[in-house]
């Protein structure tokens, strides 16, 4: 869920089925690991839009490869470097299609030892995306930490928190978001797991809207939201992909 400051909210569901190929064991073959991810998705508001009209669904595909260097671990400590591609493909809203470089620094310690002893984990990422319109080309730095301990053989939890900072070639979509989150994964059998997580996210966010329809009729009720609004601007990517006249504007929320 979206809260935003003037008392509106904006939320989207996503489906996602993923399948996930990795190497991270380093084995013999020397210092180098590589994983990979496919991923479909399905989220029902792209345009994370408040009025029914302006809702948009649709569909994606995103690939994801790296490769790892793997360093000499020590008792206690553990620092992997990760280099990746990504891509992302939309069904109809092409503007939105995204190829991404990007480095990651991965540093695990566990300063006491034991089955139940907590597993540290800091986690440097950035990453240069570029989209099919010019203003949503961005570079994007990451900070995590998180705590994983095991509460069994069977169920491992999980918590930890985020920051994110964009940096855009347009105004709305430079961001800043800070995430609090807790998950828990469990391993039903041999074979299958279930994982579940809850977030807590604070800063900016984003969302489009059209400001006059496919018949050139002014949307004149959405001046007070876009008058909250911290930034505001043409959004190329629906314009580019829609009928109407789409703005994007940025809220805190």
């Amino acid at each position: 869920m979206i809260r935003c400051t003037q008392g509106t909210r904006a939320a989207g569901i996503v489906v996602l089925l993923a399948l996930m190929a990795t190497a991270p064991v380093r084995a013999d073959e020397g210092p180098l690991a590589f994983d990979g991810e496919f991923t479909l998705s399905h989220d029902s508001n792209i345009t994370r839009a408040e009025r029914k009209r302006d809702i948009i669904s649709d569909q994606s595909a995103l690939a994801n490869v790296g490769v790892v260097l793997l360093t000499e671990p020590t008792a206690t400590t553990a620092l992997d470097l990760r280099a990746f591609l990504e891509g992302e493909a939309w069904k109809e809203t092409s503007p939105l299609d995204r190829s991404t470089v990007g480095g990651q620094a991965i540093l695990r310690w566990a300063p006491l030892q034991g089955f139940r002893a907590p597993l540290f984990q800091l986690t440097l990422t950035g990453q240069v995306d570029d989209y099919g319109v010019r203003q949503r080309d961005s570079a994007v730095y990451t900070e995590q930490l998180f705590v994983r301990q095991s509460a069994n053989d069977r169920i491992h939890v999980s918590y930890g928190v985020e920051a994110t900072q964009r940096r855009s070639d347009g105004t709305v979509f430079d961001t800043l978001q800070e995430r609090a989150f807790l998950s828990a994964d469990f391993a039903l059998d041999r074979n299958l797991s279930a994982y579940t997580n809850y977030s807590f996210i604070t800063g900016d966010t984003f969302s489009s809207a059209q400001i006059s329809f496919c018949n050139d009729v002014p949307a004149n009720d959405i001046w007070g939201l876009i008058s909250a609004s911290r930034a505001l601007e043409k959004d190329q990517a629906f314009d580019k992909a829609y009928c109407g006249s789409w703005v994007a504007y940025r809220l805190k929320a």
